[in-house]
């Protein structure tokens, strides 16, 4: 008489362990190597900051580009400001004791000024170069190229570029190519001392001079 037949349960356990045992191996790849993958670096502008001297605490923060004309000035870059100092600034005007020959117009020397607004030295160092050279400091030879009751409407510092927008007391009654060079200099290396300004743009209502 034929023997029963009896299934192998061994065998097939073993044949579902191989079929599922790939399967899990495929789900747990997918998982896990998405997240070894860095994030896409991010390519928004960098904020830019507008700032009214009549409303110091009035700011606006916005995420657009600012366009560079080639005409304006771009002097070689050179840092100052420090950190670990933040109500210390420079402001630069030309000297007379100091400069001589035909690179007069646009040599400028520094000198410190404190200043109350720290957190935004760009702001508080323009408004100091607008007060002009002190007392001590005109007695040291220091002079300026800048008009008196000059008002700063803004400043826009975005992608490495800062815009410095002026009312037009900043033109007025001021000939010769060597004052206009002279006080862009002056506004130019007051603000290119600090991080992350990389080239300067001069405004007058709005319109690049």
């Amino acid at each position: 008489m034929r023997a029963p037949y009896r299934r192998n349960h061994s065998y097939s356990t073993l044949s579902w362990v191989s079929i599922f045992l790939p399967i899990v191996f495929i789900i747990a790849v997918l998982i896990w190597f998405p997240s070894t993958i860095p994030p896409k670096p991010t390519t928004e502008s960098n904020p830019v900051i507008e700032v009214s001297p009549a409303e110091p605490d009035l700011f606006k923060i916005q995420n657009t580009k600012q366009s560079t004309p080639s005409d304006n000035i771009r002097p070689t870059k050179i840092s100052f400001y420090r950190t670990d100092r933040p109500n210390i600034v420079r402001v630069y005007f030309p000297n007379n004791q100091l400069t001589f020959g035909n690179d007069s117009c646009t040599t400028v020397y520094a000198v410190e000024r404190t200043v109350s607004d720290s957190t935004h030295p760009e702001k508080a160092a323009l408004l100091e170069l607008l007060k002009g050279p002190f007392e001590a400091e005109t007695k040291d030879g220091y002079i300026t190229n800048l008009n008196s009751g000059i008002t700063l409407l803004s400043i826009l510092i975005s992608d490495g570029v800062a815009t410095a927008n002026f009312d037009s007391a900043l033109q007025k009654d001021v000939n010769g190519t060597c004052r206009v060079s002279g006080g862009r200099s002056q506004i130019s290396k007051t603000l290119m001392q600090f991080p992350g300004i990389e080239s300067v743009i001069i405004t007058v209502n709005g319109k690049p001079i």
